[in-house]
């Protein structure tokens, strides 16, 4: 007789959940941080063309050039602006995936200690069903000594 855990299958299920979950947080933290390098490259784009702008502007000013940048920064700050809200809703994302990992771990932690539990409670009541054999023999073989001493 070998000590069988009932729910086995709820705990292969919980934990291949589990991975999953790992998998999908993996995923969402990749695309936050793919989310903040847009960002990093748009600010930084919009940084370098001000300053071009800025040195360019020493010499002689071209009013349509300006009028372009002027479109072009705009347009800029509106990217930012998305890449921004982009950047929030990855965060979120990442943190409903962390809390769903958090709930899948939890799931498998109880199944674990249950089984923990159950599987001492299986050696106890073996170890309690050696003693009451081994102690039969020994009053069976205390019996007969006795008999024959008679």
């Amino acid at each position: 007789m070998s000590f069988q855990f009932r729910l086995e299958p709820v705990l292969r299920l919980r934990r291949r959940d589990e991975e999953t979950a790992k998998k999908f947080l993996g995923q969402m933290v990749a695309r936050e941080q793919a989310a903040r390098d847009a960002l990093v490259v748009l600010q930084e784009d919009l940084t370098n063309e001000i300053q071009a702008q800025t040195s360019a502007r020493s010499g002689e000013i071209w009013a349509q050039g300006q009028s372009l940048f002027l479109e072009w920064s705009q347009g800029q700050n509106r990217n930012i602006a998305s890449q921004r809200q982009a950047c929030i809703e990855a965060a979120l994302a990442t943190q409903k995936a962390r809390t769903a990992l958090i709930e899948a771990r939890r799931a498998v932690q109880v199944l674990e200690k249950l089984r923990e539990r159950r599987y001492a409670q299986y050696r106890l009541d073996l170890s309690r069903k050696e003693q009451v054999f081994t102690s039969e023999v020994a009053a069976q073989r205390w019996v007969r000594l006795n008999a024959g001493a008679e």
